[in-house]
């Protein structure tokens, strides 16, 4: 059993609700918890945490990936699109080539 599961009134995914926020600046997350917050397969957190996209802690031979790290990921590689681009819910496909051409720049780089 992971440590997400083990802490009282948590989630499947290891989200808790709090008023200011401060329990989750102080998770650690399992690869798993991760996995599923993000909507992605294990290996692609595994490849995340190699290329040093994602930080973690290690804690003997287990790997730990703080919430605030993973808040930091999906805030840098997230394509975001104003709400003034929005037509009647239909997103311009340059919006969306724009963010995407912003990130592979941004990523290009590193």
């Amino acid at each position: 059993m992971n440590y997400v599961n083990n802490v009282n009134n948590s989630t499947d995914t290891g989200i808790k609700d709090t008023a200011d926020g401060a329990y989750n600046e102080l998770r650690l997350l399992s690869l798993n918890a991760a996995r599923k917050l993000l909507g992605i397969r294990y290996g692609m957190v595994k490849n995340l945490i190699k290329s040093g996209k994602i930080k973690f802690i290690r804690q003997g031979k287990r790997i730990k990936i703080p919430y605030q790290n993973l808040e930091e990921y999906i805030t840098k590689y997230s394509i975001v699109v104003s709400n003034n681009t929005v037509n009647d819910g239909i997103i311009p496909v340059e919006e969306i080539q724009n963010q995407i051409d912003s990130l592979i720049s941004e990523y290009s780089k590193e």
